[in-house]
């Protein structure tokens, strides 16, 4: 499969459930969920800028990372519902990664994600926490809270493979100093303490 059809493939995979993650984010604010669904993403404003002339070229060889692990372990900390830890995981996947910048971009991009998106929990738990509610009625927001980002985090996970398959199909033409993907989206940094509302 040409590479611009995976990536349609990619995106039109992910519309339906972007659309229902919207939806339930949504009745979850009208309760008190502040910020679900928005502080977990970056404006595409925040894309580099296009440089027209091309990078140096890469004295690194491109290695395909071995995600199975990476993957099993990710998937198992979300299950357990360790937030923390499946930061550290990530961030520790990322700084390898780190070691050679012209590949990996959307793979990083999507590790990036993951982080922004755990490192956010525990933090709108406390916001929750701190909602004067019913016991019951606090309760369940903190449920659904966590319920919506086990599953936005777990559509993430779920694309890694596919994201380190189209970063391998471009390894070539980002050895030689073009920055496919790299240019094309936006570094995504946990968020600020105030967008979680603490």
């Amino acid at each position: 499969m040409k590479l611009p059809i995976k990536m349609a493939l990619l995106q039109r995979l992910n519309l339906p459930k972007s659309r229902s993650f919207d939806e339930r984010a949504e009745r979850f604010r009208e309760r008190g969920a502040v910020g679900l669904g928005c502080e977990e993403f970056v404006s595409m404003s925040e894309v580099p800028p296009f440089h027209e002339k091309i990078l140096p070229r890469s004295t690194e060889v491109f290695r395909a990372p071995q995600l199975n692990e990476l993957t099993q372990t990710l998937k198992s900390l979300l299950k357990k519902r360790n937030f923390e830890e499946l930061v550290e995981v990530s961030e520790k996947a990322l700084d390898h990664l780190a070691t050679t910048p012209h590949y990996n971009c959307l793979l990083r991009h999507f590790l990036e994600s993951i982080i922004r998106a755990a490192d956010l929990v525990p933090r709108r738990l406390a916001r929750v926490e701190a909602l004067e509610l019913k016991p019951l009625v606090k309760q369940e927001l903190k449920t659904d809270t966590v319920e919506w980002s086990e599953d936005f985090i777990d559509l993430q996970i779920g694309v890694l493979k596919l994201a380190n398959v189209l970063d391998e199909r471009v390894s070539g033409l980002q050895a030689a100093g073009l920055p496919l993907f790299c240019q094309d989206l936006p570094y995504i940094p946990k968020a600020p303490i105030s967008a979680a509302h603490l």
